[in-house]
């Protein structure tokens, strides 16, 4: 061979060899002792591809199993569709918003193709963070993956199930992905609406509030110190200051007993209303079914039910009024500091719920305390909503449009019959009037019912700072006479949807509980 061939011959090996560098360097390593069967391309789920595509909803349960490294802790989190409504399991089956989500996950799940393959060998699966996170025969407590599970009933056999594991490094959008069961693993291209938080699955709106105006608000600032208790063993009642916002004829807000040189501040008003509006829901918990245990739970989270037939709470109440005549009563219990699913589910709360009901910072303290550990202020919430007629606006629509009678009708004879035409339409219109009356009472007594399957069974927990905007005292809605409201008067009055004001007091529906021993003042 003469020196121009050895050259060429060297320099081809040299390419082969850097186009096989630049091939590895670019492909995700494989550790595999052979390729074998080898299916890169085919979709994760062919079958449950066909079922989406004939169906976008076919998947009506989702199951998703994480794994925190950092407190050893198995995190499930699951959604479900069950007698005709969307629940979160996972949170004691409060009623979830999932079905645009879970079609768009189904989709995206169908989607998913195998890419190529990263490994063969179970010792990988750590590495790749694949281990199934509900395997309690591997001990090592690292490596874990997402295992997320998509069925077509509650129960039934799974339509698509994967591990999710760790970013392919330098692979923009490509996770290690397998099959629990499989040994093996591949490098995906995985895009999945994917969340696990509460609040991503639930209408976090805990009032969503409509358009009726606001006519009454009213604070009952009695509270219950459950540290004090009288002879018989009944808790103590604080008495407070009770106020009251009314809406006057000329639909201005007024406080009683206010002094010459004091008004209402209107804007303030407004931004309680406003703040009540925007009440958002971070977590919930369920009000026990057993007598015994709902005043357990009660008194840990700060409630107090009395031997009246009442509801006091150690934070007072909150109630407002409507023109549809439908009233909300918001009642704010105890502190709870926590994150995660401790938060959102009150997952380990029963054991702590004492102590934590007696470990309450002030006011002062709860945001640093907050900041400096890393947990969310929440704050416990019981909401009731009743129905009084007091509150029903009239009707501007009923006028007489048809003019007004004669001058002399009724003092024509009674069988005139100008008059007696007179007399007919009157009637026919408080009929009507009547009639329109009673559709608006019945469309409020059923968004009352409709509420109160919401409310009934649940307490809430809602952000700290949210129960500081609207737990308001009386100088905070006052200004100087003849001062400009705070903020612009220009602005639109606001409105409050389904509140309300609960004049007759009482326990909430899933509260019947009559006859209970509890504080007395």
């Amino acid at each position: 061979m003469n020196e121009t061939a050895k050259t060429l011959a060297f320099a081809g090996v040299a390419l082969v060899t850097l186009a096989a560098a630049s091939l590895a360097t670019w492909l995700p390593d494989w550790r595999g002792p052979g390729a074998g069967f080898d299916d890169q391309g085919d979709p994760f789920f062919p079958s449950f591809a066909e079922a989406v595509e004939a169906d976008p909803l076919a998947a009506q349960v989702l199951e998703v199993v994480s794994y925190d490294e950092d407190t050893a802790e198995v995190r499930p989190f699951q959604v479900e569709f069950r007698d005709g409504d969307w629940t979160i399991p996972s949170h004691h089956d409060y009623p979830a918003d999932a079905q645009d989500r879970m079609a768009r996950l189904a989709a995206q799940v169908a989607d998913l193709t195998k890419g190529a393959i990263r490994s063969d060998r179970t010792s990988d699966h750590e590495e790749l963070g694949v281990i199934d996170p509900m395997d309690e025969k591997i001990t090592t407590l690292k490596g874990r993956g997402t295992r997320i599970t998509l069925r077509g009933t509650p129960g039934g056999e799974a339509m698509a199930d994967l591990i999710l594991g760790r970013p392919v490094p330098d692979r923009e959008g490509l996770r290690y992905v397998r099959i629990p069961g499989k040994n093996r693993v591949y490098a995906a291209e995985v895009d999945l609406d994917l969340t696990t938080r509460f609040a991503d699955w639930i209408d976090t709106d805990l009032l969503n509030a409509s358009a009726p105006q606001t006519r009454l608000i009213s604070y009952d600032t009695r509270k219950v110190n459950p540290d004090e208790r009288t002879n018989d063993g009944a808790f103590v009642v604080r008495p407070g200051d009770p106020l009251v916002i009314d809406r006057d004829n000329a639909n201005e807000w007024i406080i009683e007993g206010l002094g010459p040189d004091q008004e209402v501040d209107s804007s303030k008003v407004g931004d309680l209303i406003r703040a009540v509006d925007s009440l958002k829901i971070v977590g919930v918990r369920p009000l026990p079914s057993a007598r015994n245990a709902i005043l357990r739970s009660l008194v840990s989270k700060g409630f107090y039910p009395t031997q009246q037939g009442d509801l006091l709470s150690n934070e007072g109440s909150l109630t407002l009024a409507n023109d549809e005549g439908i009233v909300t009563t918001l009642r704010f219990g105890e502190i709870t500091l926590a994150t995660g699913d401790e938060l959102t589910a009150g997952v380990g709360e029963d054991q702590d719920a004492s102590a934590e009901a007696e470990a309450e910072p002030d006011d002062a303290s709860t945001d640093a305390e907050s900041s400096e550990s890393g947990q969310t202020e929440g704050r416990y919430l019981i909401v009731s909503v009743a129905f009084d007629e007091t509150y029903l606006a009239s009707d501007d629509d009923d006028a007489d449009a048809s003019g007004t009678l004669p001058d002399d009708v009724f003092a024509r004879a009674p069988d005139d019959p100008v008059r007696q035409e007179a007399e007919a339409k009157l009637a026919a219109d408080a009929q009507r009037k009547e009639e329109a009356r009673q559709r608006r009472i019945n469309e409020s007594k059923e968004k009352v019912a409709e509420l109160n399957r919401q409310f009934a069974n649940w307490y809430f927990v809602v952000p700290g700072d949210d129960f500081r905007k609207i737990a308001l005292d009386r100088d905070a809605f006052l200004k100087a006479a003849g001062t400009p409201d705070a903020s612009d008067a220009a602005a639109p009055p606001p409105s409050f949807g389904p509140g309300g004001f609960n004049p007759g007091g009482g326990l909430p529906p899933g509260l019947n509980l009559p006859g209970l021993g509890g504080p007395q003042g």
